[in-house]
């Protein structure tokens, strides 16, 4: 993405086109690039993942930076997440000494914890972990493939969040 580049904004979206778009991004790191691209168009700047300048930007500003922020933390539908880890029970081994009710409690447990992530985050946990385990993993495991880039999404939008009630 070049500075010459046509905007092409998240932040006019809906949430169902926004989840299609994070859906379109090959990897939760390819999205937070993209986020910090839109958000360095507003004029925020960084050092390494920090912002740098968030004193510096206009409240108006800050409002437009976290409805995109916003934006890039639409979660995947439920039913999705169902379906996909409907699929689960048959393609991983169960964990040794454990029934098929035991798996459909983690499933359901699954099914809440990433009905809150991000849902290229939540599609990229779920695809990446079909091909890294055997068993069916644990919540950590999971978390640990989205943990960094979903944790800037969210230090971003607390940084803004923050700045927007102490400057009111």
């Amino acid at each position: 993405m070049t500075k010459n580049q046509p905007k092409n904004n998240i932040v006019s979206l809906n949430p169902v086109a926004a989840r299609q778009n994070l859906l379109a991004f090959a990897s939760p790191v390819r999205a937070n690039l993209r986020l910090v691209w839109e958000l360095d168009e507003l004029g925020f700047r960084f050092k390494g993942r920090m912002i740098d300048n968030i004193l510096e930007i206009p409240r108006p500003t800050l409002q437009e930076a976290l409805e995109i922020v916003d934006k890039y933390l639409v979660p995947m539908q439920l039913e999705d997440i169902k379906n996909r880890l409907e699929k689960w029970k048959y393609l991983f081994h169960k964990p040794f000494d454990s029934k098929m009710e035991e798996v459909q409690l983690k499933t359901n447990a699954y099914e809440d914890l990433l009905a809150k992530m991000p849902a290229d985050c939540t599609h990229y946990a779920l695809n990446t972990a079909m091909r890294k385990f055997k068993i069916f993993p644990a919540y950590f495991e999971l978390y640990s493939l989205i943990k960094e880039q979903y944790e800037i999404r969210l230090y971003y939008q607390e940084t803004i969040e923050n700045k927007l009630l102490n400057s009111s």
